[in-house]
């Protein structure tokens, strides 16, 4: 019911932000940035939609996670293969105070400023991969229709454990929320990591967008639509509450090129046909079209997860569309 009632809240909100929805905002001033966009039902095609409410455990009972999400890897921290439920798992209540929410936990309890009690693992991944090829291949309804996608969106709710940081033990912290496309993913990864001179790192962890992607200052290219022009600080999201996080993914093929995300429904970066020319080092490039998304990905190797305070970061009403 959660995700139902976003949807329609969604409609009013798009509505009252201006005469044409976001997906075909591009041509603007630098002081209209595009509202996010918000499912639809009239308009959008659903891809798939879950509350995580349905489900009687992770790998048990009549109607568990994996019966839905087949495709998923748990790794410990010694870089072995273990059972997905050794670290994921439905907690109550979700988001909203009611239902459950999907928990992921990471890392070494036994390290000092861990947030989470949990056994944590190095690498976890989980997701709808392998389900969205079809028409109804996810629930006998959904997707409504068949990837890939040019042009992707897609919405969740996050909550990390309270002080949560996958960085302590190496800048490269973990991938985050993974979009990926065939042959390789888009990330949107909480890390340290700077990937250009004259310092390598960022001094306190960052929730990027790239891989990773410099400050506007560095590349001359305003893609960060953040204050300073740079990937903003994850302390702003690891205090305990629930977060909202929207992608919006256009590939070739759909008539622009780029991505545009949001956090809380503030745009913290919009490059959408104003990609530059990648002049700075390694960047996405959007050519390939979204097959499908995992969470929430791996530590740098075994040593960064055995030497990482414990955290936990759950997920309620995903729900991915597109138009």
């Amino acid at each position: 019911m959660r995700t139902v009632a976003l949807a329609r809240v969604a409609i009013i909100m798009a509505a009252a932000c201006g005469p044409a929805p976001a997906s075909v905002q591009t041509n603007r001033t630098p002081s209209e940035p595009v509202p996010e966009p918000l499912y639809d039902p009239a308009t959008d095609k659903l891809i798939l939609t879950d509350n995580f409410d349905s489900y009687t455990g992770t790998v048990t009972g009549s109607s568990s996670f994996v019966s839905r999400y087949p495709n998923r890897r748990a790794v410990d921290r010694n870089d072995v293969v273990v059972p997905i439920e050794n670290y994921v798992s439905l907690v109550s209540p979700g988001r909203g105070g009611s239902g459950q929410a999907l928990r992921l936990a990471y890392g070494n309890p036994a390290i000092a400023g861990s947030t989470s009690t949990l056994d944590g693992a190095g690498d976890i991944v989980v997701g709808p991969e392998g389900r969205l090829g079809s028409v109804g291949a996810w629930n006998g309804t959904l997707p409504e229709v068949a990837g890939p996608y040019t042009h992707f969106l897609l919405t969740m709710w996050i909550r990390f454990s309270p002080g949560a940081d996958p960085s302590v033990s190496h800048a490269g912290g973990v991938k985050g929320i993974m979009h990926w496309y065939n042959g390789g993913r888009y990330q949107h990864s909480p890390h340290r990591a700077r990937d250009y001179g004259p310092t390598f790192v960022y001094p306190e962890t960052r929730w990027d967008a790239g891989p990773p992607r410099p400050p506007n200052s560095y590349t001359g290219v305003k893609e960060w639509q953040t204050a300073n022009g740079e990937a903003p600080r994850f302390s702003v999201y690891n205090d305990g509450n629930w977060h909202r996080a929207t992608s919006e993914y256009w590939a070739t093929g759909s008539g622009h090129i780029g991505v545009r995300w949001w956090l809380d429904g503030v745009l913290v970066i919009d490059n959408v046909d104003n990609v530059g020319d990648n002049h700075w080092g390694a960047d996405y490039v959007y050519g390939q079209p979204i097959t499908h998304w995992m969470v929430f990905g791996n530590f740098v190797n075994a040593t960064a997860a055995q030497n990482n305070p414990a955290f936990t970061v759950d997920f309620d009403d995903w729900i991915a569309w597109t138009r």
